[in-house]
């Protein structure tokens, strides 16, 4: 699949600095690039925010105790597991 088409299934919008942003993202954040830093083999982007589009009723999923849950409903609380037992008992 070409880069084109992977891009056209999807439908697009461009935030204020012409930055393209998927149009039913939960929020996307539109930044300019303020100064960059190599820290190792890694490079570190510093940015300056221009804008923050949220959409009105965002959806997204939280990875917690092994599973994937919608944000926005409560996590049932496991039980705490039981003590191990002593050797020496």
């Amino acid at each position: 699949v070409s880069p084109a088409e992977r891009f056209a299934a999807a439908g697009w919008e461009r935030l204020a600095t012409g930055a393209p942003v998927l149009a039913d993202a939960a929020i996307a954040l539109d930044c300019r690039v303020s100064d960059t830093r190599q820290v190792g083999t890694h490079t570190v982007f510093f940015v300056e925010v221009a804008g923050i589009a949220l959409a009105e009723d965002p959806a997204g999923l939280v990875y917690f105790d092994r599973a994937f849950h919608p944000l926005g409903q409560s996590v049932p609380a496991r039980p705490a597991p039981a003590p191990a037992a002593s050797a020496h008992s």
